[in-house]
């Protein structure tokens, strides 16, 4: 987990930043698709959870968020 949290730093934070930086600048980009890009694969990344490292709850917490954010665009094709 320590490596983990220095990659997320270094090299994972700064391409999230730059990504919505450049996607406000330039026209005909929708930044709500890479947020929620960004939000699904911290839902599906807790549901899959690091090798070794697997918490019961955090997993179970995993499932019922992802299965919440699959509704929510499950609802936002066909309902909006």
């Amino acid at each position: 987990r320590v490596y983990l949290g220095q990659v997320v730093k270094s090299q994972i934070l700064p391409l999230i930043a730059v990504n919505l930086l450049v996607g406000f600048m330039t026209p005909g980009i929708d930044n709500s698709a890479h947020i929620g890009g960004l939000i699904g694969g911290i839902f599906i990344s807790m549901l899959v959870g690091v090798p070794d490292k697997n918490n019961k709850i955090d997993r179970i917490n995993g499932i019922i968020l992802s299965l919440i954010y699959i509704g929510f665009l499950i609802y936002l094709a066909f309902f909006k």
